[in-house]
């Protein structure tokens, strides 16, 4: 019994240390619930070694352009299932990165930006990738399918823009993280609109890909209507952006440089 509360004390210790310093409740689904608790233990690793955060962002925009060589080149469905598989592993070490900065007192805005700047690389060539490979299923239909795939591109390249600007605002300002009510939960009707958003849009695309490896045909027609669902949620989202932010200016508050290291011997 002593050993299970050691173990919980260590984990809830590490966690606290490797989490950015925000409400719980922030963040994308898929990082809450899969991408912060999977990459613990990973980053408990590597902070123990010698092993770079920069090094382990560098490794994951590798995962990201790798996913976007398997979307854009491989045949259909073959491109959905692997662009989808290196996508999920780009995410888990896109959160490593952060984890150990943080464990191991690394922190650093020159990291921010590289991160910052990785994601944006990721979401634009990931989004331009996908639609080549809604092209790519789609021509299997005898359709060439040009409406779908250029409208979930640009309603993408329309939410990187504005999420590029806040995060560069955020970093160059360092503002200290502001939780609780200062980070209301989003009303249902904006949880709609942020389906379309590039995280957001990983689980999506592996119940797309598992549904075209059973059925290839109804799997392309499928992912059509789901690239023109997507690109026209997402340009209506910019669109709301845009309107909020002109009525309310001033980036969203998150710590990324100022978090100070502790020494992780106090977790272990």
């Amino acid at each position: 019994m002593a050993t299970v509360v050691k173990f919980v004390d260590r984990w809830r210790c590490l966690r606290e240390r490797a989490y950015k310093r925000q409400d719980p409740s922030i963040g994308y689904p898929l990082a809450r619930w899969w991408a912060r608790p999977w990459a613990l233990p990973i980053s408990a690793i590597l902070a123990k070694g010698a092993v770079s955060p920069h090094a382990i962002t560098l490794l994951s925009l590798l995962l990201g352009l790798a996913a976007v060589v398997a979307f854009a080149l491989a045949p259909f469905p073959r491109s959905l299932l692997l662009g989808t598989a290196f996508l999920f592993l780009w995410y888990l070490t896109d959160h490593v990165d952060g984890q150990v900065a943080r464990l191991t007192g690394r922190t650093s805005v020159a990291g921010a930006y590289f991160d910052f700047y990785m994601h944006g690389l990721v979401h634009l060539a990931g989004a331009w990738a996908i639609a080549r490979c809604a092209q790519g299923a789609a021509a299997k239909l005898a359709d060439a399918a040009v409406g779908a795939p250029l409208l979930f591109f640009l309603g993408q390249v329309a939410l990187e823009a504005h999420g590029l600007a806040e995060a560069r605002t955020t970093v160059k300002s360092g503002l200290a993280v502001r939780c609780g009510a200062e980070h209301p939960r989003p009303r249902p009707w904006r949880w709609l609109f942020r389906l379309c958003e590039f995280p957001n849009i990983l689980p999506q695309l592996a119940v797309l890909a598992a549904f075209s490896a059973v059925t290839v045909t109804a799997g392309a027609l499928t992912l059509r209507l789901w690239a023109t669902g997507s690109g026209l949620l997402a340009l209506t989202l910019a669109a709301a952006r845009l309107v909020r932010r002109v009525r309310s200016p001033g980036p969203e508050r998150e710590n990324y440089a100022n978090s100070p290291g502790r020494p992780m011997t106090r977790c272990v």
